[in-house]
């Protein structure tokens, strides 16, 4: 299934290589499903419905990572942020129809997905802080838990809670 998704998208807008489809599975299987509460399931497929055509008009782009610092996730493993914040040091979940809003989602250690109204690469090799501005959302916006398949430094987790929300520029 990846495959497919990956070569439909090859033909409409080419993606850059080096985009290692091998790397996404391997990254995949290392993951643990756990079933939710189907109430649950539910209530996200509402919302899942009215956010859909905003998803669908934005631009998407595979973030590949290789830096040292590696991508976290966490129980809210989607973020929409809208920069600048509307308060300082209040930090909220962006709304999909505002044009600032950007959308991450890492996958795994080495790949998030992201989106945004503004023109994007399909794929783009990204710097360590691009790295800690993703991980600075997942830290931000978790419920409870963070994830990751490293171990993190709690100086690290001092260090990117410590740095406001910023704008991810993927053109220069």
């Amino acid at each position: 299934m990846i495959n497919n998704i990956v070569d439909k998208i090859k033909k409409e807008k080419k993606i850059d290589e080096p985009f290692d489809i091998e790397k996404l599975k391997e990254s995949i299987d290392d993951f643990t499903f756990v079933q939710s509460d189907p109430a649950y399931i539910f209530q996200i497929l509402k919302q899942m419905e009215k956010q859909y055509p905003y998803l669908l008009k934005m631009n998407w782009c595979i973030l590949t990572n290789n830096s040292p610092v590696k991508f976290i996730t966490s129980d809210t493993p989607v973020t929409f942020v809208t920069i600048p914040q509307p308060f300082p040091n209040l930090y909220t979940m962006g709304g999909l129809g505002m044009n600032s809003v950007e959308v991450t989602f890492p996958i795994c250690p080495e790949i998030c997905i992201f989106a945004s109204y503004e023109d994007i690469p399909l794929t783009k090799e990204v710097s360590e802080d691009i790295v800690m501005e993703i991980n600075k959302r997942q830290i931000t916006f978790a419920d409870q838990e963070l994830y990751s398949n490293h171990e993190i430094d709690i100086n690290y987790l001092a260090k990117i809670q410590d740095r406001s929300l910023r704008k991810i520029k993927l053109i220069d």
